[in-house]
């Protein structure tokens, strides 16, 4: 049997005596050869703060030649909740294979959740007889915008103190917060306290 060409099939019965019943009226079947995906792309374990980043999932069809390529954005395994749905990697028009390695657009990038949401990345390919495979969670991408938030607590803001033994606040991240550095300013005469004395602007490490 040869892919990619439709084949007609009847059927008929003989019983242990030898008789025969009619045959069936004649049905007709396509087999079909799908297109093949390889995924040269582990899960993308660096946190991405930009897009750019480029991608190697390559795409063939010998037989019909590929018509399009895709891609399939979600924040959960087996492409439960969408973010991006399928969206074209390129448009081929019939040719045999697709290697280009490609990156999410800028815009596609930005429509990414942030951690701690895992991105899960689905591919499909359709060649130009319609027949499509598809590549669930191929890969899978971290992305890290958002910005720390701090907080002063003590002194509280617009406070009068007589004594500041210590400065205290709090700071949290979606991922990790790395470290947090302090600025005190004296309005007076614009200087900044460097950790024994004032003078130019700095930031003073803290501690937990």
């Amino acid at each position: 049997i040869v892919e990619n060409a439709t084949y007609y099939f009847k059927v008929q019965s003989i019983d242990t005596s030898f008789a025969k019943s009619v045959w069936t009226v004649a049905i007709s079947t396509y087999v079909a050869i799908l297109p093949i995906v390889v995924n040269n792309q582990s899960g993308d374990d660096t946190i991405r703060t930009s897009s750019g980043t480029v991608y190697d999932v390559d795409f063939f069809d010998k037989h019909s030649g590929l018509d399009k390529v895709q891609y399939k954005v979600c924040s959960n395994p087996a492409q439960a909740g969408i973010i991006i749905d399928w969206t074209d990697i390129a448009v081929l028009g019939g040719t045999t294979y697709y290697e280009t390695d490609w990156a999410f657009s800028e815009t596609d990038f930005n429509s990414l959740e942030n951690l701690p949401t895992t991105n899960y990345i689905s591919v499909r390919a359709w060649d130009v007889t319609s027949n499509t495979s598809t590549l669930v969670d191929a890969f899978y991408v971290l992305k890290d915008t958002d910005s720390p938030n701090s907080l002063v607590v003590n002194p509280g803001d617009l406070s009068n103190v007589y004594s500041l033994p210590f400065i205290s606040g709090t700071a949290a991240d979606n991922n990790v917060v790395d470290n947090v550095d302090l600025r005190i300013q004296r309005l007076s005469d614009d200087q900044y306290w460097t950790g024994g004395t004032w003078g130019a602007a700095t930031w003073i490490p803290t501690s937990a």
